[in-house]
């Protein structure tokens, strides 16, 4: 598998391609985030910050406002009753996530932090890694 960044401002600047790999994921850990990330910045300082207090899991769920978000790399959905739901304050409104919006494979729902004992299992996805590639119970999240 191979990712393809694109760095562009007013023009495009460069175009480069790596091998990609998607990581292990074991385990979550609950962080607060409280900056913006409406779009992919090549300046990911405060999502690296965040990442940084994920102690000994795997990855973290920023959370904002109290709202669930994203991870550290992904967008997420979270299992109800054998429905699939993302969070409606993402941070990121990621590609995969809009078509998988697009075609009632996940619904968009507001989830508070308060309420994840409510779900069952969350799935982690992007561009690169495909819808319920990557479940989680969730008591593997821990806060």
């Amino acid at each position: 598998m191979v990712k393809c960044r694109v760095r562009y401002a007013q023009d495009i600047e460069s175009i480069t391609f790596e091998s990609y790999k998607p990581r292990k994921i074991h385990s979550l850990k609950l962080v607060p985030f409280h900056a913006s990330y409406a779009y992919k910045y090549e300046d990911r300082t405060d999502l690296h910050a965040a990442f940084q207090n994920k102690e000994d899991c795997s990855d973290v769920i920023l959370v904002k406002d109290g709202w669930l978000t994203d991870s550290y790399y992904a967008n997420l959905a979270f299992k109800k009753n054998e429905k699939w739901y993302t969070p409606s304050h993402s941070l990121l409104a990621g590609t995969q996530r809009q078509k998988l919006l697009d075609k009632k494979r996940i619904l968009r729902q507001d989830i508070a932090l308060t309420d994840l004992d409510k779900y069952s299992h969350v799935s982690l996805f992007n561009s690169m890694i495909l819808f319920k590639q990557i479940i989680l119970r969730i008591d593997s999240i821990s806060d």
